[in-house]
């Protein structure tokens, strides 16, 4: 009986392959977790650093420092995983491929709208309500990627604030107020979908004392760790 179950377990794990279900471990998840939080500390100091008067050039650099370091160490966290879910390395390589498109363009748009002569206040609100934007994209173009839609909001909700801040200061200041709240609601979100899996797994567990009758099922590749589906680690 519990020969059947194990199957009936690894047809399942089959048919989230099949539908694209199957797309973080619970280590990436983990990993993604970390990554919120340092993100959310990152935008943390860089409103302090603006509130408190700071120069506002040496925290951005060190705002956007410690976000590349957090997607560089990620991305090689996710490359390093010797049992990732069959899904991951496709959703990882959307996303970079996504993000370098994002980049490109918006960066173009930055250079490009200074150069006609829009006002620097206005070309960096707008900038970031493309970020925003771009990211809100990435998040509902997959249920797999529904978790990002915390911290897209946050994100463009701010760019279409910045015009009304008092200086570049300010501005700055609530971008990083704004780069916290979505990060870290990111981060309560992915902590939510451990527990939950987890839970799920202890009850799976408790119930294999009396486990229902399943069908005969053709063998598969057993997984050495079960995916968390519709939760975007990345």
């Amino acid at each position: 009986m519990n020969e059947q179950v194990a199957r009936l377990k690894q047809d399942l794990q089959t048919i989230q392959a099949a539908l694209g279900l199957d797309i973080w471990t619970r280590r990436d998840v983990r990993r993604g977790l970390l990554g919120d939080l340092a993100g959310g500390a990152a935008g943390l100091f860089l409103a302090l650093w603006n509130f408190n008067g700071g120069q506002p050039a040496a925290g951005l650099i060190v705002f956007l420092v410690v976000l590349a370091a957090v997607i560089v160490l990620k991305d090689l966290g996710y490359r390093s995983n010797p049992a990732p879910a069959a899904g991951s390395r496709r959703e990882i390589a959307f996303y970079n491929r996504y993000s370098i498109v994002g980049s490109l363009l918006i960066g173009c748009y930055y250079f490009w709208a200074q150069r006609i002569g829009i006002e620097p206040p206005l070309v960096f609100a707008s900038t970031i309500v493309m970020l925003g934007l771009w990211y809100l994209f990435y998040a509902i173009s997959a249920p797999s990627r529904g978790i990002s839609i915390a911290g897209a909001i946050p994100l463009t909700l701010c760019g279409f604030l910045l015009p009304d801040a008092n200086g570049l200061s300010q501005m700055l200041t609530w971008l990083g107020v704004a780069a916290c709240l979505g990060c870290w609601l990111e981060a309560a979100l992915l902590l939510i979908a451990l527990r939950q899996a987890g839970g799920a797994t202890g009850g799976s567990q408790g119930g294999a004392a009396n486990p229902p009758p399943a069908p005969a099922a053709s063998p598969v590749p057993v997984r050495p760790e079960t995916p968390l589906s519709a939760h975007a680690a990345y």
